[in-house]
């Protein structure tokens, strides 16, 4: 398949989300030019087939009572997984509702239910059902689950008290697949008992997990090599090294009949596909060796390239919304990388052996392919893993190798596959710790790109120059684009709260990030804003506070830290300044100040009222006894209020705290504590950021939902 018709396929999919079918008809006119006709096929194949798609979706979900569904049955299509309640994707049969109707319908709904032991292919009744909509992202930058979940046509989210299973796994092949994972687990179990560490490491390495436990997503994102972690093609590549390396002793047979090695590997291969659960790097290894083995059956060549378009085109006819997602892109990027710069590289690197050449060669091509991906969607490059993955390799090839060994011959390959993860485990995390992130401009990354395109594909030097010289200088004349002075108020269970003002980051946190919020919620927020130094307010204390400050320090620097003075210790060797919180201190932001009302202490927080022009925003991240009596004494005016949390019984009138607009926790929208407040309107911070936007004078509040909704201009 050419890769004009698979770009054409592609931007047809694309535009489907942002283009009304009605306007594409007229397209239909240009068949009549045999010269682009092929083109429109494929624009306006890949065009309907994703519209269609989700109109169907949405069509099944018309005239559903979901607040009278009492109970649904259906499949389970997705691998449950959780530690205290399960959580999977369930296709949906019949819809019981509170009145005695039952309907069938079809459709997919994600669901949560108390811990029971069912299985991917069980046929299932859930009772008790609450059925809701599923939201969107909270907070500018976070991750819409709301999005993901609808490109795989889920639309609907429950939550069930009570679950029956009226049959286990219905068909053959679910049967098959949990009877060879109960295996593995068994196996695991028994010969990996005392090395739980390992043993997880293994079953996600070798068979797949829906989700990667914390602390090895953790050690694999930080150390590069994540990739190894989750089922992919490369381990589909070492089944077929492994199946290549078995069939040995059989060479003379097998040159008998040619054409039987294939047709077995293509068999091994997609029943290694389905226990794995058929994710996308697997579906995409898969395909390309299936037309490779495909051409060796039927004596036809086919080229790496050719085998590439195909598979992505057949995945995309399957799902065309799969474009959207990073593993597919991820997936490809680095196949077809590795193609086109492969001998480019190799031909650069000196007199070497070929296998120490071939090794080198593509790591480094798989990793500056992946780089604009990787700061697209997660903010940050760790660049020793280029090295990382050169060490990691020999152990986590091996580990894969012994773990499908080991499920046939436990006894024999027991050894050898302890040994295999252990040093795998170990030099992962080892790696970890001493590998520093970046967050690099995004046009330093396509002038990165241009030019290593340019150096490959050009070889006189006048040309590599005049076209490198213009992309250089507008990378050095940049200029960021100015996000304007707000304050972000996000929605998070401990106050969490950005102002940017004049280019001056100033960010209200935790001082023990426990849940980890600054790195979900505040990283993806500022990931492409070009911050280089953030000054830090700890808005709670306790005796484990350097939490929050070494999450920053993975990505920031760190210009102030305000914190109060029986904490400097914690800070011996710090290279950033640490100023004590007192009664009075005003904090100079860009065209703003913070004023510190009240210094705080242990259970509540200092009170902070925050000044842009005419404006006071009063900031209480906790509040206690002392500060209760501090604002019954002083009596505060102010424009907005934020009120993140109290500490005891407190209860505030428009005595103590008058303002127009107040911000709260979610957690308080049923209490009255904060009764008669503000004159205007109160924000709650349950399903979305609060965001105060001094661009449009004196101020602009609004709730943000993706896009500048319920906005209140005064």
């Amino acid at each position: 398949m050419p890769l004009q018709y698979l770009l054409a396929f592609i931007i047809g999919i694309l535009l489907s989300q942002k283009i009304n079918f009605v306007y594409i008809l007229p397209f239909t006119l240009l068949f009549l030019l045999r010269k682009y006709s092929a083109y429109i096929f494929f624009f306006i194949l890949g065009f309907s087939i994703s519209h269609f798609k989700m109109e169907i979706w949405k069509n099944n979900l018309k005239n559903l009572d979901i607040w009278n569904v009492c109970g649904i049955e259906g499949k389970v299509v997705s691998q449950p997984s959780g530690l205290f309640r399960k959580k999977f994707i369930l296709k949906t049969e019949k819809f019981i509702y509170s009145d005695g109707r039952r309907e069938r319908r079809k459709i997919k709904i994600y669901l949560s239910v108390p811990k029971t032991k069912i299985f991917l292919g069980d046929y299932i009744r859930v009772e008790e059902i609450k059925i809701q909509r599923i939201r969107g992202a909270k907070n500018p930058g976070g991750f819409d689950f709301r999005k993901y979940m609808e490109r795989d046509g889920v639309f609907l989210k429950g939550k069930g008290k009570d679950v029956i299973i009226l049959s286990h796994h219905q068909g053959l092949i679910p049967s098959f697949l949990y009877s060879v994972r109960k295996r593995v687990k068994n196996l695991l179990e028994k010969y990996f008992k005392n090395m739980p560490e390992e043993r997880t490491l293994i079953e996600t390495v070798s068979f797949g997990r829906d989700k990667v436990p914390d602390f090895l997503k953790d050690i694999g994102i930080r150390s590069g090599t994540y990739h190894f972690l989750v089922i992919s093609g490369f381990h589909i590549g070492f089944l077929y090294f492994l199946i290549r390396l078995l069939t040995i002793p059989f060479s003379l047979w097998n040159n008998r009949h040619p054409k039987f090695f294939p047709a077995f590997s293509l068999i091994i291969i997609w029943i290694y596909a389905l226990i794995t659960g058929l994710k996308i790097p697997v579906l995409r290894a898969s395909l390309m060796f299936s037309f490779f083995l495909l051409g060796e059956i039927f004596d036809r060549e086919i080229s790496g390239f050719s085998s590439i378009y195909l598979a992505c085109f057949f995945l995309l006819l399957k799902n065309p919304f799969s474009l959207y997602n990073p593993s597919f892109q991820l997936s490809f990027t680095a196949t077809a990388s590795l193609l086109f710069m492969f001998r480019y590289l190799k031909r650069n690197i000196g007199k070497i052996p070929s296998f120490i050449k071939n090794y080198i060669v593509g790591g480094i091509a798989v990793h500056i392919s992946l780089l604009p991906l990787l700061v697209f969607h997660f903010g940050n490059y760790y660049p020793l893993g280029i090295i990382n993955n050169l060490i990691i390799l020999p152990f986590a090839s091996s580990t894969v190798i012994f773990s499908i060994l080991f499920f046939f011959l436990p006894f024999i390959f027991f050894f050898p596959l302890k040994i295999s993860s252990l040093l795998f485990f170990k030099t992962a995390f080892l790696l970890s710790k001493f590998s520093p992130s970046f967050s690099p401009d995004p046009l330093f990354v396509l002038f990165l790109y241009y030019s290593i395109f340019i150096i490959l594909k050009f070889k006189s030097l006048i040309p590599k120059i005049l076209l490198i010289l213009p992309l250089l200088s507008v990378l050095i004349f940049h200029n960021a684009r100015s996000d304007g002075d707000k304050i972000v108020f996000f929605s998070s269970k401990n106050p969490l709260i950005f102002v940017n003002d004049g280019g001056q980051h100033i960010l209200f946190a935790s001082d023990a990030d426990r849940r980890r919020e600054i790195e979900r919620i505040f990283f993806p927020y500022v990931k492409n804003k070009k911050i280089g130094e953030i000054t830090l307010l700890h808005t709670c204390f306790s005796f484990h506070h350097h939490g929050s400050v070494m999450e920053i320090l993975k990505r920031y620097r760190i210009k102030r830290l305000y914190d109060i003075p029986v904490r400097k210790n914690y800070f011996p060797e710090s290279n950033f300044e640490i100023i004590e919180i007192k009664d009075g201190e005003k904090i100079k932001a860009g065209k703003g100040t913070i004023n510190v009302l009240f210094e705080g202490g242990f259970g509540e927080s200092p009170i902070y009222i925050y000044r842009y022009g005419k404006v006071e925003i009063l900031l209480i991240p906790k509040i206690g006894r002392h500060g209760k009596k501090f604002l019954e004494r002083k009596g505060i005016k102010c424009e907005v209020c934020y009120i993140g949390g109290v500490n005891g019984r407190i209860k505030l009138s428009r005595k103590d705290i008058e303002t127009l607009y107040l911000i709260l926790q979610a957690k308080y929208k049923k209490f009255i504590v904060f009764e008669n407040l503000c004159k205007m309107e109160t924000f709650y911070l349950n399903d979305s950021a609060v965001i105060i936007d001094f661009s449009v004078p004196p101020f602009k509040i609004y709730k943000w939902e993706g896009r500048c909704y319920n906005s209140r201009i005064w």
